[in-house]
């Protein structure tokens, strides 16, 4: 893989797929508080459990949870709003509870343009109830070409390790309206999202961790 100047590996989560307190780690937005591990290395179990109740208890809805009708939909919107924008989109993943994504930007500031494309998907997915995505998303800017290799690898293994459908540059076409209105009408009768209630799915959270 040539190593694009600008690459960002971006995630973007549905909203309560992510939690402060998260047994997978997580930090704040100031980094004031954080916990010891993450999601490679977890931290302790009951580091920050105060926190995550606390968070769970006050959720103003039940998290967000995708059904495989549903990924391609969210997919195709989300690169089709990022190609529109002038962003290079390398590879995309859509699964059950969140988003990865390889992609150049066309804008310095990378979670706004992130934004425009989530806020675009959350117009174009019908019959859903609440809020589709978390707050923000973690963007990590792409430096070495092994760096490259690596997350283009981890994005594609989605489709394999949760059933995520999977958009690449090098083997698909661009994203049109018209394929987002075909795939809209034939799936009409089943593009509305679930919710899960708390506590049926283990790891259930808002914020993405480190």
């Amino acid at each position: 893989m040539v190593l694009a100047p600008g690459l960002i590996h971006a995630t973007c989560h549905y909203h309560g797929q992510w939690i402060p307190g998260d047994q997978r780690g997580f930090r704040s937005r100031d980094h004031r508080i954080r916990s010891s591990g993450d999601y490679r290395n977890p931290p302790p179990i009951q580091e920050h459990a105060g926190l995550r109740q606390w968070v769970r208890v006050n959720m103003n809805q039940p998290p967000v949870t995708l059904e495989p009708p549903q990924f391609e939909i969210v997919g195709l919107v989300l690169v089709h709003k990022l190609q529109r924008m002038n962003c290079e989109v390398v590879v995309l993943s859509s699964g059950p509870t969140h988003v990865h994504t390889l992609f150049v930007p066309s804008e310095t500031d990378v979670i706004k343009q992130l934004g425009k494309a989530k806020q675009f998907a959350s117009l174009k997915c019908p019959n859903h109830a609440g809020q589709l995505w978390a707050e923000s998303c973690d963007a990590v800017a792409v430096q070495k070409e092994q760096h490259a290799c690596n997350a283009y690898q981890y994005i594609c293994d989605h489709a394999v390790k949760e059933g995520a459908w999977v958009w690449r540059a090098d083997r698909d076409a661009k994203v049109s309206k018209a394929m987002i209105a075909e795939l809209l009408r034939a799936r009409s009768g089943s593009s509305s999202l679930s919710v899960v209630r708390p506590g049926v799915i283990a790891r259930a959270g808002i914020q993405q961790g480190p």
